[in-house]
C-alpha cells in the first residue's frame, strides 16, 4: 500500500474501500503510530503552540492561567509552552 493512501486515510479523506481503511487503522494500532507533530506543523506553516508568558508567579491570576492552560488547550488539540519571566 502506497505512503500517500495511508497518510490520506488518516487525514480523513474520504473515497477509500471501508477494507482498505480498516487495514490501515489495524496497522495503525499494532504499530502504535502517533503523529510527529513537528512535521505536520512544517507541512501546515502553524505549529498549533499557544504560549502563556506572565512576571511573576507570586499573582494568583498567574498561577491558575498557567495551572489550568494544559487541561484547556490539549483538548482542543493544541501544545502549549509556558514561560514565568520573574
Amino acid at each position: 500500500m502506497p505512503k500517500s493512501t495511508v497518510a490520506n486515510i488518516l487525514n480523513g479523506t474520504p473515497h477509500y474501500k471501508k477494507e482498505t481503511r480498516e487495514r490501515v487503522f489495524e496497522a495503525v494500532k499494532k504499530f502504535g503510530y502517533q503523529p510527529n507533530r513537528a512535521s505536520r506543523a512544517l507541512k501546515r506553516g502553524r505549529s498549533n503552540l499557544i504560549g502563556l508568558i506572565y512576571f511573576s508567579s507570586i499573582y494568583e491570576v498567574s498561577r491558575k492561567a498557567a495551572r489550568h492552560l494544559p487541561e484547556i488547550v490539549n483538548d482542543f488539540g493544541f501544545d502549549y509552552l509556558v514561560v514565568d519571566s520573574y
